[in-house]
């Protein structure tokens, strides 16, 4: 075996055999080591049965016991050592395949993001995840194992088969006789093991690819309610899977059974024959002991090199399988590769380019088309014409299949992946946007050089975020995200001074008609938009393993201070009047999302309430209840925010208790539990609370957007006032965007992917109906900036959706099967009456026949109310 990865570094992944990652130039130190205490653990095992022989002859029968206590002392010494060296060989072996599995990954992974796009295209995403957590984990495994296990286990073999040959040649010869058969017999049934090992890899991969599918068109099973054809589907594939599984088990189970008989059948033949030698006196007794205890431990190295047998011919049946579906030319991309063009112009030149797909469908023919530096171009056309082909093709996801594309006079053919991510950007229709904060998915994947620029004068990494989140309209958004957050307890003093000063100012000029719709943090009065829990504390919990605004009678010090304001009984009423209203709810799982917001307790607690609801309505006698029912009813009530849902109305009487028992309550836990609570005090910021909350010491109520807008104006205005607007902004960078986005909206998205490639700032920008997501307003601000601020300095080729904006393009080209049929300026097109003309006019008719459609139906529903 040669290190093909260390001696052939530039060999693709893929090409190279599994055992060529066995001696890697990283691993050769380590397997060295490894084999070096294999030899030593080969000696710890052959010395206790020697021992085991002189015990019983030189120390059991001749009654000598310093020679037992000698020879016991060696057999434990080497029983000891040979445990101790066990666990060194597992823990070598662990690294060595974890090491190496890490490197694997990888490797391969860097292999298939560099494969062509279209690959993908028939490639489900459920088989690249298999591949790299389930086929290489089982390689990785092997490969810690490829050395010391037949090592140790053929030197052990060797070590016992000539101790045993020491002992009595022909008790050894009985005791090998039986190999031949199980050499013969084991390799014929391993193959129908990998046979169907072969069948059950290519079938979970086909049960994790439908898995995959499932869950990304969850949507369309949803709304075509195909719950039970998706099932059909999924069943057909693991009744597939399971008898394949059944099968390929069985035979594994054949091959150790096999084994087992006949090495049981070796058992046996050594008890006779040494049974009759013994008895003839022609063997010892120690030497008889001895010998059994060599030959029944002669059978462990023989199992398990059946096993690793077995072990390695599932990963090379999985490395294999994994190796041969990615088996395709990748890009030739090297890491931190240097670009080889400076100062991109943005011309470019299609030359013929022709497109057709692996199955032979042309997609573009022929076209030809010159775009100036800093020209803006539109690409038009009914679906399936080609623009979106043609736009790929332009930044290179796809090559063309015939034809050459240019920039600025060099093919970019030839042109390194560094080339064309520095100098052309792209934004489809539907961004991905990656798991992270809004700052990082904002500037990726910005370049090395300008990263360097950026952590060097962060001053001007922030303003450009900033002004192409303005561009954009995102940067409202990005406020919003961060007055929400919370910066917890380790927000600087200046941050928190500063939210003070600016919470002073905002009470200050915000006019008091705005005033109204916020609810302050009033200690005299009860708060309608905070839970009972809060209102009674007044602040809120840091410390939640010292006290819980939910949980409030669980701390006996509170709860007896409640006992003797006598609020406990008008809580636990509250708590039955909560089940009360929740009962509809609860007898119909699963709760609506804001039923569960408002229930901190588990399902199993919620139905222990309605059983005491049930049996408190039987006996009429709430005051039954037990002690820890009357404290699960009223941990109900601590959560119930009065103004946020509408169950049960709390009287005023218990209103007054709980404001007039928050400073005895404060002094209690300031006494008792010093930090615990951040209570509400209008020069203190309030810890693990949002900055909007700190700003306004208190809650906004209104619902109406007019209000709610210019309530946000004045907050911007304190901001700007107390130079923290920019702060804010940047704590709402911070936002975590969640797996695919899943914590912003469709045109937040899309914003977000428009706003990555402004910071960008390229020569070519290429829009794949870029502003489909975004509303009338957005898509007029996106145009503009267009317009505005990119026209001359970048060119602009942008599939289009919307022809009402074509006028302020430079040139428009209109595509139809596959083909560009027209080529101008917009005006002259349309002078012309040809294929512009015509998909304008069509457009027009479509947009007139709905907003006909809409107005009938608007004059339909107000009839009655005229009439």
């Amino acid at each position: 075996m040669t290190d093909t990865a260390s001696r052939q570094p530039d060999t693709p992944v893929v090409n190279r055999s599994l055992f060529s990652w066995v001696l890697l130039k990283s691993n050769r130190r380590r397997q060295a080591l490894l084999l070096a205490i294999v030899l030593v653990t080969v000696v710890t095992r052959v010395v206790p049965l020697e021992m085991q022989k002189r015990i019983v002859d030189e120390g059991i029968m001749d009654r000598n016991a310093d020679l037992l206590v000698t020879y016991g002392s060696i057999y434990l010494i080497a029983f000891l050592l040979a445990s101790s060296l066990k666990y060194a060989i597992n823990a070598l072996q662990t690294i060595i395949g974890q090491k190496t599995l890490a490197r694997m990954r990888r490797e391969m992974l860097g292999h298939i993001l560099r494969l062509p796009y279209g690959f993908f295209r028939h490639t489900q995403s459920g088989a690249v995840v298999a591949t790299l957590l389930t086929e290489l984990a089982t390689a990785g495994d092997f490969i810690g194992v490829a050395l010391a296990v037949p090592a140790t286990n053929i030197l052990t073999l060797l070590a016992f088969g000539a101790y045993l040959f020491w002992l009595n040649p022909l008790l050894a010869a009985v005791s090998f006789s039986i190999y031949p058969v199980v050499v013969v017999l084991i390799p014929r049934l391993q193959k129908r093991v990998n046979h169907y090992n072969r069948q059950r890899v290519n079938a979970t991969r086909e049960v994790s690819g439908k898995i995959g599918e499932m869950v990304t068109g969850l949507h369309e099973i949803k709304i075509g309610n195909a719950y039970d054809h998706e099932e059909d589907r999924f069943g057909r594939l693991v009744d597939r899977l399971c008898r394949i599984r059944i099968i390929w088990n069985l035979y594994r189970f054949a091959v150790k059974v096999t084994n087992n008989l006949l090495t049981n059948f070796s058992r046996f033949l050594i008890f006779a024959v040494g049974g009759y030698l013994a008895l003839r006196g022609h063997l010892a007794i120690g030497s008889l002991v001895a010998f059994l205890s060599a030959q029944e431990k002669l059978y462990d190295p023989w199992k398990e090199l059946i096993q690793f047998y077995q072990a390695y011919q599932t990963a090379s049946v999985t490395y294999e399988r994994a190796m041969q579906t990615f088996d395709d030319i990748p890009e030739s991309v090297t890491k931190n590769e240097k670009p080889t063009i400076d100062d991109v112009q943005g011309n470019l030149e299609l030359r013929q380019v022709s497109y057709r797909t692996a199955a032979g469908a042309k997609l573009l023919r022929e076209i030809s088309l010159e775009i100036n530096a800093g020209e803006h171009l539109a690409l038009v056309g009914a679906s399936g014409s080609g623009k979106s082909t043609l736009a790929h093709c332009i930044v290179r996801l796809v090559p063309p299949s015939d034809g050459r594309i240019h920039l600025d006079g060099h093919a970019m053919s030839d042109l390194t992946r560094t080339d064309l991510s520095r100098n052309i950007a792209f934004v489809p229709q539907k961004p991905f946007v990656f798991k992270g904060t809004i700052a990082e998915n904002i500037c990726y994947p910005m370049p090395v050089d300008r990263l360097k620029a950026a952590d060097d004068e962060k001053r001007r990494h922030r303003d450009d975020c900033i002004e192409v989140l303005q561009q954009v309209g995102l940067f409202v958004d990005v406020l919003g995200f961060g007055l929400e957050s919370n910066p917890g307890r380790d927000a600087s003093e200046d941050l928190t001074s500063a939210i003070v000063a600016a919470r002073r100012r905002l009470k200050q000029d915000l006019p008091e008609d705005l005033a109204a719709h916020i609810e302050r943090f009033d200690e005299n009065r009860f708060l309608g938009h905070a839970s009972l829990g809060e209102n009674l504390l007044f602040g809120r919990v840091l410390d939640t393993d010292a006290v819980d605004s939910r949980r409030l009678t669980a701390v006996p010090e509170i709860a007896e201070l409640l006992s003797q304001a006598e609020l406990r009984q008008p809580l636990t009423d509250i708590g039955l009047q909560m089940v009360d209203g929740l009962a509809p709810y609860l007898r119909r799982p699963p709760l609506p999302e804001y039923m569960q917001r408002l229930l901190p307790l588990d399902m199993e607690k919620i139905k222990t309430c309605l059983d005491i609801r049930k049996r408190a309505a039987r006996d009429g006698k709430p005051a039954l209840l037990q002690a820890e029912e009357e404290d699960l009813l009223q941990h109900l009530a601590l959560a119930y925010v009065p103004e946020q849902f509408d169950l049960v109305t709390i009287p005023e009487t218990l209103r007054n208790g709980i404001v007039a028992l928050r400073k005895e309550l404060r002094s209690l836990l300031t006494r008792k539990m010093p930090g615990a609570v951040s209570f509400y005090r209008q020069d203190h910021y309030i810890e693990k609370t949002d900055i909007l909350s700190n700003l306004l010491f208190g809650r906004i109520t209104a619902s109406h957007d007019e209000i709610r807008h210019r309530i946000g104006e004045a907050i911007n205005r304190a901001l700007i006032e107390k130079e923290l607007l920019e702060t804010i902004v940047e704590i709402g960078l911070q936002h975590q965007v969640g797996t695919a986005g899943s914590n912003l909206s469709g045109g937040q998205q899309q914003k977000l992917a428009i706003a990555r490639t402004f910071l960008k700032k390229p020569p070519v920008l290429v829009f794949d109906e870029a502003t489909a997501s975004l509303d009338n307003a957005s898509q007029a601000r996106v145009q503009d900036i267009l317009v505005n601020h990119w026209k001359g300095r970048s060119t602009l080729i942008a599939v289009i959706h919307r022809l009402d904006i074509l006028h302020h393009y430079d040139r428009v080209a209109v595509m139809e099967a596959g083909r560009i049929v027209e080529c101008g300026n917009y005006r002259d097109l349309m002078d012309k009456r040809g294929m512009l003309h015509k998909l304008v006019s069509e457009g027009d008719r479509t947009t007139a026949d709905r907003d006909d459609d809409t107005t009938e139906k608007a004059a339909e529903k107000k009839l009655p109310e005229e009439t």
